[in-house]
């Protein structure tokens, strides 16, 4: 491991062009300036699969100038693609749902997300075994806003538990939530998946407990106006295959996608002298490509939209907000007509590009 982790960027660049060239077969692109607006204010494992594809030429070689741009949080990321201020943006769909009601035209036309990445989380060995021992817990939330909080209080309806109105206590989010858990203040979480790896790399272990009926739907996507759909179809296939080629890539091999990610944001570098910290960070970095590790099974295929679950998902919110009738129509908030363009790539040959890496 600490051989691969030590390469010099001088090797990774070579191994980034190499792979590069294996996959735009020699040709000669004219690139399409493509500005993607992610969910969150800074580089996060989030967004490992751009991190991942520009550090190994995924996107030029699909002829995608890709612009990675942060902000502050999902919804702002949708407005500003919403209003072509970005061409796609990558974040959570539920301000592209519940953003309808403000006249939102766009959809998702990719999800590449293995389960959906909310639920509660408990410290391993406490007596609560199940969502139906929360009654009466205080369970720590990032803050009232969040879609954390709507997920969880369907959880808990589900087993019976009816929230109250101190259920849910704001924590804030990394060492203040688990300062918050650890001191007992709250006896549980209300997170999402980074969030929790973060945790759990800090030594803290957790007993998840997700939704019912809705816990493998992955509510991450890559959404585009309808304006940049209608123009741009040729480029948004390009940028799907070289998010799936990267994604592919992370999962066959997690400590070259951990050196990647590094060198894209070396601010989270880790030094080498510090083999201890390297573990943790590898172990981390595994648990988050297993989360993008979907679609890639015998007859699977990558960025499917699961039009029922994307529907109980659109209802479980508008319930929420108490206006379940004006739920939007799936066909208005996503659409299949580009999952095919998509996975047109070559599997085998990534996992080969993986594979090589190491040496």
């Amino acid at each position: 491991m600490n051989k691969i982790l030590n390469r010099s960027i001088k090797k990774v660049t070579a191994a980034s062009v190499a792979i590069t060239f294996a996959f735009a077969a020699g040709a000669v692109q004219a690139q399409t300036k493509l500005t993607v607006q992610g969910g969150a204010p800074v580089p996060t494992y989030t967004l490992l699969g751009l991190y991942v594809g520009q550090q190994l030429g995924y996107f030029k070689a699909e002829g995608i100038d890709l612009e990675i741009r942060n902000t502050a949080n999902a919804s702002t990321a949708v407005q500003l693609m919403a209003s072509n201020n970005a061409d796609i943006a990558l974040a959570t769909v539920e301000p592209l749902l519940l953003g309808q009601e403000n006249g939102v035209k766009a959809k998702a036309f990719l999800l590449n997300h293995k389960t959906l990445m909310y639920n509660i989380a408990v410290p391993k060995g406490s007596n609560i075994t199940s969502p139906a021992n929360l009654k009466g817990v205080k369970i720590g939330v990032s803050n009232l806003g969040s879609a954390s909080l709507t997920v969880a209080k369907s959880i808990l309806l589900s087993a019976g538990v009816t929230p109250t109105a101190d259920t849910f206590v704001p924590v804030g989010v990394g060492d203040q939530a688990l300062t918050a858990l650890r001191s007992g203040k709250v006896q549980a979480l209300a997170m999402w998946d980074v969030m929790y790896a973060a945790m759990e790399r800090n030594g803290q272990q957790f007993t998840y407990f997700n939704h019912p009926t809705l816990g493998t739907f992955g509510n991450l996507a890559s959404m585009a106006s309808d304006a940049t759909i209608a123009t741009k179809q040729k480029a948004l296939c390009g940028y799907g295959r070289a998010l799936a080629k990267s994604s592919l890539f992370a999962a066959e091999n997690p400590e070259a996608a951990l050196q990647l990610y590094w060198d894209f944001n070396p601010a989270a570098r880790v030094p080498a002298n510090n083999p201890e910290e390297i573990k943790k960070a590898v172990a981390e970095l595994k648990y988050i490509a297993d989360i993008f590790n979907v679609g890639f099974g015998p007859g699977e295929k990558y960025g499917v939209i699961d039009e029922e679950k994307f529907k109980q998902y659109a209802e479980l919110l508008y319930k929420d907000k108490g206006t379940p009738e004006k739920t939007p129509a799936v066909s208005s908030v996503a659409t299949s007509a580009l999952t095919a363009c998509i996975n047109e790539f070559d599997r085998a040959a990534v996992r080969k590009a993986a594979k090589e890496w190491k040496k």
